[in-house]
């Protein structure tokens, strides 16, 4: 049966300091036996939906 990790974070200035903070945590989660690891969404990346824009709605 695997094991599953999923992982939840805070964002990141940049993808380098993103990817060096889940790389950390994923190799944490394979030490203690996972065997899949499920990051949240956007992990690498700010979250870019912040504005609600009614002149792309019809895009």
């Amino acid at each position: 049966m695997p094991r599953i990790a999923l992982l939840q974070s805070k964002t990141f200035a940049t993808k380098a300091e993103a990817f060096d903070h889940h790389e950390t945590l994923i190799r944490q989660a394979a030490a203690q036996g996972a065997n899949i690891v499920v990051t949240q969404e956007l992990f690498l990346t700010p979250y870019f939906c912040t504005v609600q824009d009614p002149a792309l709605f019809d895009l």
